[in-house]
């Protein structure tokens, strides 16, 4: 089984800061927990994301991830900002696809993205993800990307197709079916 894909790690200080019209992608930091753990906690939103809310203390193991993850291997996810009123709206960005699934997406940097269920319906996960994949294309020397999307989240597959993925298989992740997207750098 080949290992993460690496794109070579980064300082706390190299962790880029990407803006949009109404978003402002940036490191995490330890004030996001509360809004993350609301976020993570409302049973709507992870409908379609696992179908199970996370408690605040898991949460607080995935922000520690997705930090981790930029030191491991030079990419990983960004908290949303409003950049109009600097609350926290979501989070977006690349994580390595090591997920224990058949078959898996082990080589391949997965995109995902997760807006607040206040926010839904605005446009910001397509926003966001447009701006990963700016980045990405720019920064990563992958020429292939990928997301993982339960078939019933028809909001994130239609993300998902704006931003150039197409369904390449259906696949398992534990108990859950799900579609693998794949999207090649323009």
């Amino acid at each position: 089984m080949p290992g993460p894909p690496a794109a070579g790690s980064r300082e706390p200080s190299e962790i880029p800061v990407l803006e949009t019209e109404r978003l402002r992608l940036r490191p995490y930091r330890l004030a996001d927990l509360d809004p993350l753990a609301a976020m993570w906690g409302d049973p709507e939103h992870v409908r379609f994301i696992g179908a199970r809310p996370r408690p605040r203390s898991e949460v607080f193991v995935s922000l520690q991830r997705h930090i981790g993850s930029w030191f491991l291997v030079g990419y990983g996810f960004w908290v949303l900002e409003s950049r109009e009123d600097q609350r926290v709206l979501g989070e977006a960005g690349f994580l390595p696809g090591m997920r224990a699934m058949e078959p898996g997406i082990d080589d391949t940097p997965e995109a995902g993205w997760s807006i607040a269920k206040t926010h839904w319906g605005r446009g910001l996960a397509t926003e966001a993800l447009k701006a990963c994949l700016a980045w990405g294309d720019e920064a990563l020397p992958f020429t292939r990307t990928a997301c993982i999307i339960e078939p019933v989240n028809e909001a994130s597959v239609r993300v998902a197709t704006k931003c150039g993925f197409e369904k390449q298989m259906d696949s398992m992740l534990g108990e859950s079916p799900v579609g693998v997207y794949t999207r090649t750098r323009p």
